[in-house]
């Protein structure tokens, strides 16, 4: 897969992206990474890439001429997302608290692409015109703001690539994890490790008789849906 994203500060992910199992991925060919400086087609001395907002108000809009000259410049055939329906295997999208929530189904079909290209979000927005114009897929990682879009991108793609064929040595491990359809979208069971007993508590008995019917009855009973309490106080 072809991850290509656009950014205001590229020095962002200089190590986010390129350590551990995503490295290791990148190194044998699983994923590829561009980076586009956005700034490199900026407005004048300064390579301005926004201005005030239309209308009044506070913070400044990302401008949709900045943005055209570089997806056009940057991605092949980008005239293709002026079509409703551009390409099954390409996908030009923007992190914005205004898009679709982002999930393990979100990512499961981000894994399935050829080609993402992520634009970062910053400043007070980005203008609407552009986002009309290319047909760009907005997505939102949670009902909170960041400062910019380069964290939420960081999230995207990490739970997107590791479901790639390939990523893990071992692929089996996604298969039977939160989310998953072996667990019909719920939980995961609680795990344990050694030591047997810690604080005079132990792992549960069932976990140590190597009864596998067993076992996995009680991994069953012990997955819960996902928790919708946003109050970490409750």
């Amino acid at each position: 897969m072809l991850v290509r994203i656009f950014t205001a500060y590229p020095e962002y992910f200089q190590n986010n992206l390129t350590v551990s199992l995503l490295k290791n991925a990148m190194e044998t060919g699983v994923w590829s990474l561009e980076i586009v400086n956005l700034r490199d087609f900026g407005d004048g001395k300064h390579k301005k890439i926004d201005d005030t907002t239309y209308g009044g108000g506070n913070g400044l809009v990302m401008r949709p001429d900045i943005l055209e000259s570089a997806i056009c410049a940057k991605i092949p055939n980008a005239q293709q997302f002026l079509s409703l329906n551009p390409s099954e295997n390409r996908l030009l999208c923007l992190t914005s608290p205004r898009g679709i929530q982002f999930s393990q189904k979100t990512a499961s079909q981000i894994a399935k692409l050829d080609e993402i290209n992520i634009i970062c979000n910053r400043f007070e927005a980005v203008d609407e015109r552009i986002i009309d114009k290319y047909n760009i897929r907005e997505i939102s990682i949670g009902n909170y703001v960041l400062l910019g879009g380069e964290v939420a991108v960081c999230v995207i793609l990490e739970a997107s690539l590791r479901l790639l064929p390939k990523f893990l040595k071992n692929n089996e491990t996604v298969d039977e994890e939160s989310f998953s359809k072996a667990l019909n979208g719920k939980l995961e069971y609680p795990q344990y490790t050694k030591p047997q007993i810690w604080n005079e508590i132990s792992v549960p008995s069932v976990l140590l008789d190597g009864n596998h019917q067993e076992i996995a009855k009680w991994r069953a009973e012990n997955t819960r849906e996902p928790e919708e309490n946003d109050d970490i106080y409750k």
